[in-house]
């Protein structure tokens, strides 16, 4: 979540998909703060948890009315995979995590 002056103007949430993956369930932004970056921040917040917790993919989907939303996460380095959820005419996205340094 980002938080300014009091007001949380982004924020996101990502929860078990399987053993190894989690799916990012949400990304939004405030509409009078979009287009400064705040998704990125968010989604690469959500990547260091999902991997910190374990996870080595995230997997999304979006609605195919939302092209913006698809050109950010490909852009972000995820990749079209087939729809896996109950939304038949969804975008579903994938990205493989690396894993975090481990301590010497």
């Amino acid at each position: 979540m980002v938080v300014d002056d009091g007001v949380t103007i982004a924020g996101g949430g990502y929860r078990r998909y399987s053993d190894d993956t989690c799916e990012v369930k949400r990304v939004w932004t405030s509409p009078a703060r979009r287009r400064q970056g705040l998704a990125g921040v968010v989604l690469s917040a959500l990547e260091a948890a999902a991997s910190e917790a374990g996870y080595r993919r995230v997997v999304l989907e979006t609605g195919p009315a939302q092209p913006e939303a698809a050109a950010f996460y490909e852009a972000q380095g995820y990749h079209r995979i087939p729809v896996y959820g109950r939304y038949e005419h969804a975008l579903a996205f994938e990205r493989h995590l690396t894993r975090p340094p481990q301590p010497a």
